[in-house]
């Protein structure tokens, strides 16, 4: 899992291949960061959350992809 930046918005890379596109402008957050602070995202250690440290925010990954909570946290291993 990762996430690719460009001028207007991201693109986050799943596990099983699967590639979903954001524009800055879906999220307040990023919509008013700076382009430095923008591309500065990551992928936590489980995969569940994208989290922008500069900002202290971040955005649920079980939020963009349809799925929930629990069935994502399940799925990456958080409970073992």
């Amino acid at each position: 899992m990762g996430i690719d930046y460009h001028d207007t918005g991201f693109r986050v890379r799943l596990s099983d291949g699967r590639t979903l596109d954001f524009d800055y402008d879906h999220f307040e957050f990023l919509r008013q960061a700076s382009p430095e602070k923008r591309i500065r995202g990551i992928v936590d250690d489980k995969g569940t959350v994208l989290w922008w440290e500069d900002l202290l925010e971040g955005i649920s990954v079980a939020g963009i992809t349809g799925v929930s909570e629990s069935e994502l946290e399940e799925f990456a291993g958080v409970y073992r």
